[in-house]
C-alpha cells in the first residue's frame, strides 16, 4: 500500500546518496532459460542453462548418478543433482552450445506496428510557418537574455508580421504617441523600452499564438498550456541547480507540443485524440501515433527542432530522457547523446511533466509522485502545495493581465492507493521481487533485472521507483536506454547530480562504451538499476558484462511460469487503454488463450479505435 508519509523534518541534502552493495541478489551461476521443442536422449528439455538442464524423464534416475545426455548431435557428461515428479535436474560438465540454447529458448513473438500511412515530412520543410516559428524560438531565447540588443529583437520581430503589427500599434497608441508617428520596429523598441517589448513578446508567444493554433483544436485548456509549463519549469530549475542559459530549457518546454501539431495536421484521428495534457503524455498516444503515421511526437519534434530549425541541439535529448523517466517503457527510435546538462535538464522537465498532468490534467498519480519527489528539496506536504499554488497564482495573474477567460484552480493534496501486487500478482514471485527490493532498500546498490517483456517490466519498474515504502520515490534519477546511445564515451562525472540511474537494455550497449559502463557500474556512488532481455543470452554473448552484473541479477516472472502475473499484466494493459480511450476497447477473455506481450496487447486493441 502506498500513502504519503511527509514528516516535519526537511531533507535539504542534495548531493548523491551513497548506497552500499552488500549481499548477493543472485546465487545462480548461469541464467536459466525456458525451453520449447528441444529433445534430448533422456527426454524433453524443460529448461536449460549454460551448464545445466532440466529434463522430463523417459527413464528412472538417481541423485548423484553420472549420465550422458545428447543434445542436437553433441553428447554431454552430466550428474543428476535433483529429482522431481517426472523430471530430473542435471549439471553438465562442459558448456552447452549457444546455438542449442538459442534454438530452444522460448520467446514470446514480437509485434510490429504497421502504419496506416506514412507521415509526409515534406510538409514540414515546405511549411510557411517555419520561418515564423524559428523567429519565435529566437525571441523566446532573446527575451531571457539580459545582453540582448535592439537589433536582435528587431530582426526576429520583423519575421512575425502579427507581432510586428501589434508592437507598432502599441507604440503609436494615444498614451505612447509623441511628435512623430513610429514607422519601424527599431523606433518602437526605443519608444516602448525593453521591458514592455519583452512583455508584449511574452504575451504573444504564450497566449495569442496558442489561440491561433487550429491544429490542436480539441485540446482542452490549450491556452493555459504554455503559460503553466513555462512557469513551472522556471521555478523548478533552481531546485536542481539547472542554469537555464538564455531560457533555452523553458523555450523547449514551451514548444514541446510541436510534434503533436504536425501529426494532427495529417491525421484527423490524432487531432481528435489530442484532447488534454494527459493524452499528450500518455504512452498509448505514442502507439497510436505510430499506428496512424509511422512516427511519434518525439521523432517529429526532434526532426523539426534539430534538422529544420537548428535549435535546442544540445538540450533536446534531455526532453526525451524526461519522458522516459515518466514512462520508462517508452523506447526511442533515434540515436541520442548524453551530457551532464541534458541529464540535469531531464529531471527538471520530468518534474514539470508531472506537475502539468497533476495541475492541468488532475492526474492524481502524477501528483502523488511529484509531491514525494519534492521532499528531496526540503519541501514537506504543506510547503510543496504552497510552492505549486504560488506558481498557479503567478500564471493566473498573467491571465488576468491579458483578460483571459480561463484560470487555474489551486492544487490539493493528492491521495492515492496502489500496491505492487496489482502489477506482479501474489505468491512466490511477488515475494521474491519484494525481498530483492527490500534488500536494495537496506543498502544494496546494484540491481540487474532480467526480463521477458520489455514494456511491461519497465512499466512495473516505474511503480517500484515511486512506491511509498522505498527510498527511490524521492531520489533524483535518470533513465537511459542503452540501445540508442550514440556517444563516443560515457563519463561517470555526468551522473554526479543523481542518486539513482536506470540503464535500460544493457544487452544493447555499444561495445565501445563497455569500459565506461564497467566503471560506472563499479564506481557510481548511488543506486544503479540495469535491465536486459533474457533472450539476449548475455552469459553466452557478452561474458564480460554478464560477470559484472551476475551477483545482482533479478529475474522478472515469466508468463509461462505464473499465469497470475500474466493476467495482472493483461488487466493493467486494458485498464490503461480504457483510461486512454474512455471506453472498454478489448475484453480480457480475448487474451487468455494465447500469451502475448504488453505492447502487442495494447497495439491490437488500439487498432480497434
Amino acid at each position: 500500500m502506498a500513502l504519503f508519509g511527509f514528516g516535519k523534518k526537511k531533507e535539504t541534502k542534495q548531493t548523491p546518496e551513497k548506497a552500499q552493495s552488500s549481499t548477493k541478489l543472485n546465487r545462480r551461476r548461469w541464467i536459466r532459460y525456458k525451453a520449447e521443442g528441444l529433445q534430448s536422449s533422456l527426454g524433453e528439455v524443460v529448461d536449460i542453462a549454460k551448464r545445466s538442464l532440466s529434463v522430463a524423464l523417459d527413464k528412472n534416475l538417481e541423485v548423484g548418478e553420472s549420465v550422458s545426455v545428447e543434445l542436437e548431435g553433441t553428447t554431454y557428461e552430466a550428474e543428476v543433482v535433483a529429482l522431481y515428479k517426472n523430471r530430473a535436474a542435471l549439471v553438465v560438465q562442459s558448456d552447452i552450445r549457444a546455438d542449442v540454447v538459442a534454438k530452444a529458448l522460448k520467446r514470446l513473438p514480437a509485434c510490429e506496428i504497421a502504419p496506416r500511412k506514412r507521415f509526409d515530412f515534406a510538409t514540414i520543410e515546405s511549411d510557411e510557418t517555419v520561418r515564423i516559428n524559428k523567429a519565435i524560438v529566437n525571441l523566446m531565447l532573446e527575451i531571457e537574455d539580459p545582453n540582448t540588443t535592439i537589433d536582435k529583437l528587431e530582426k526576429n520581430i520583423l519575421a512575425v508580421p502579427k507581432l510586428e503589427e501589434t508592437i507598432l500599434k502599441r507604440a503609436n497608441s494615444i498614451e505612447k504617441a509623441r511628435a512623430a508617428r513610429i514607422k519601424t520596429v527599431h523606433e518602437a523598441i526605443t519608444r516602448l523600452g525593453f521591458d514592455e517589448i519583452k512583455l508584449m513578446i511574452y504575451d504573444y508567444i504564450n497566449y495569442d499564438l496558442n489561440l491561433s493554433n487550429n491544429d490542436l483544436k480539441h485540446f482542452k485548456n490549450f491556452d493555459l498550456y504554455n503559460l503553466l509549463i513555462n512557469a513551472l519549469f522556471k521555478h523548478f530549475a533552481p531546485l536542481f541547480g539547472f542554469n537555464d542559459v538564455k531560457g533555452e530549457g523553458q523555450s523547449l518546454m514551451g514548444m514541446s507540443y510541436i510534434g503533436a501539431m504536425y501529426l494532427a495536421q495529417q491525421s484527423a484521428k490524432l487531432q481528435e485524440r489530442y484532447k488534454d495534457v494527459d493524452t499528450l503524455f500518455d504512452y498509448e498516444m505514442r502507439l497510436l501515433e505510430r499506428l496512424e503515421l509511422g512516427e511519434d511526437i518525439f521523432t517529429l519534434s526532434r526532426h523539426y527542432f534539430l534538422d529544420v530549425l537548428d535549435v535546442f541541439r544540445y538540450l533536446f535529448d534531455g526532453y526525451v530522457l524526461a519522458y522516459m523517466a515518466h514512462q520508462p517503457h517508452y523506447k526511442p527510435r533515434f540515436p541520442m547523446t548524453l551530457s551532464e546538462r541534458k541529464l540535469k535538464f531531464s529531471y527538471i522537465a520530468y518534474l514539470t511533466i508531472l506537475a502539468m498532468r497533476y495541475i492541468l490534467g488532475n492526474d492524481k498519480h502524477s501528483g502523488y509522485v511529484l509531491f514525494n519527489r519534492l521532499k528531496r528539496f526540503g519541501l514537506d506536504l504543506v510547503e510543496a502545495k504552497n510552492f505549486l499554488n504560488r506558481i498557479i497564482d503567478e500564471v493566473n495573474a498573467r491571465l488576468r493581465d491579458i483578460d483571459a477567460k480561463n484560470h487555474l484552480r489551486h492544487c490539493q493534496t493528492p491521495t492515492i492507493l496502489y500496491s505492487l501486487e496489482n502489477y506482479l500478482g501474489s505468491g512466490i514471485y511477488y515475494d521474491y521481487i519484494r525481498r530483492v527490493f527490500d534488500d536494495v532498500e537496506k543498502g544494496h546498490s546494484r540491481v540487474a533485472i532480467c526480463y521477458g517483456d520489455e514494456a511491461y517490466t519497465h512499466l512495473v519498474l516505474e511503480k517500484i521507483l515511486n512506491y511509498d515504502e522505498y527510498r527511490f520515490n524521492k531520489l533524483p534519477f535518470a533513465v537511459v536506454d542503452c540501445s540508442v546511445i550514440a556517444d563516443d564515451d560515457m563519463p561517470l562525472s555526468q551522473l554526479s547530480s543523481f542518486d539513482l540511474v536506470v540503464f535500460k537494455n544493457i544487452h544493447e550497449l555499444p561495445a565501445s562504451l563497455m569500459q565506461d559502463f564497467v566503471k560506472i557500474y563499479k564506481d557510481f556512488e548511488g543506486t544503479l538499476i540495469a535491465t536486459f532481455d533474457q533472450s539476449a543470452m548475455l552469459d553466452f554473448t557478452n561474458e564480460k558484462l554478464y560477470d559484472l552484473i551476475r551477483d545482482d541479477i533479478v529475474q522478472m516472472p515469466s508468463y509461462e511460469e505464473s499465469a497470475l502475473y500474466y493476467m495482472k499484466m493483461v488487466h493493467n494493459a486494458l485498464a490503461h487503454l480504457k483510461d486512454f480511450a474512455g471506453v472498454e476497447v478489448c475484453d480480457i477473455a480475448d487474451f487468455k488463450e494465447k500469451t502475448k506481450r504488453y505492447d502487442c496487447i495494447e497495439t491490437e486493441c488500439i487498432e480497434k479505435l
